[in-house]
């Protein structure tokens, strides 16, 4: 398999997709954006309130969640017992772009961000228990992030860290209208680049199963991995940011066989 002069899709809109393609291009690939999901914002959550008094950690694993938890920080005036935590390095980048300030920040994904937070949160012992200083976790998400199980696994780990832990959908997504037909006109082999296991659902149930066998995947978070081996039974190459694309060849060496790295 040999995708160095085969073309690469990254699943995302132009904009966002942007920093990929240049990233990819440095390395000789010829890439484009191919949005697989359209997600639309729900009205936010009564249940996504910081508690009264105490330690309130709201939870960021993804890009969009945090646009609108920034939105709703400056709607509602959250004051400073409000914290913020945040997969990096994109989703923590745009809280940062927004000026709300990350307290806690993680690689990885949800699991490896609800282990972060653990870390973080200062606890004191007596003979019977450990009270943490942390009063509420918000953990605002997707519709389809409310059946993913890595976030199962988050919110067990967050429930040791606080008796009140609060998940809700605070967006939607859909697979992006035309999909169907402009993957079917994917070149084989290709090259993705997938984002979130929304991305990685929505290609999946469209694309034959020629494209997914020649197909080779980088994944960007845990998250979406195991979300490509799950549907497809095949390892995608992991990934948490554009800058550790460099190592593609070393990760894979196939997927950039004849191709100069620049």
């Amino acid at each position: 398999m040999l995708l160095g002069r085969s073309r690469w899709i990254v699943a995302r809109g132009a904009v966002e997709a942007a920093p990929w393609i240049a990233a990819l291009a440095r390395l000789g690939l010829d890439a484009r954006a191919l949005p697989c999901i359209e997600r639309a914002p729900l009205p936010w959550p009564d249940v996504l309130v910081p508690a009264d008094a105490g330690r309130t950690v709201v939870v960021c694993t993804s890009g969009y969640a945090a646009r609108l938890v920034a939105e709703r920080r400056a709607q509602a005036r959250w004051g400073e017992d409000v914290v913020l935590a945040a997969v990096a390095p994109a989703t923590a980048a745009v809280l940062v772009t927004a000026s709300v300030p990350v307290a806690i920040a993680a690689r990885g994904g949800s699991v490896a961000l609800a282990r972060a937070i653990v870390q973080a949160t200062p606890t004191t012992n007596d003979r019977r228990h450990a009270a943490t200083t942390t009063t509420r976790v918000l953990y605002p998400t997707s519709d389809q992030g409310m059946q993913q199980p890595e976030q199962r696994d988050a919110l067990a780990l967050l429930s040791t860290v606080s008796d009140d832990v609060r998940r809700a959908a605070v967006y939607t997504t859909t697979p992006a209208p035309g999909l169907a037909p402009a993957v079917a006109r994917l070149p084989r082999p290709a090259g993705l680049v997938f984002f979130s296991p929304s991305a990685v659902d929505a290609f999946v149930d469209v694309a034959d199963a020629g494209l997914l066998a020649s197909a080779c995947a980088v994944c960007v978070g845990e998250s979406s991995a195991r979300a490509w081996q799950r549907r497809t039974g095949t390892t995608a190459v992991l990934v948490h940011g554009e800058d550790e694309l460099r190592d593609l060849r070393r990760a894979a060496p196939l997927l950039t066989a004849n191709t100069e790295v620049r």
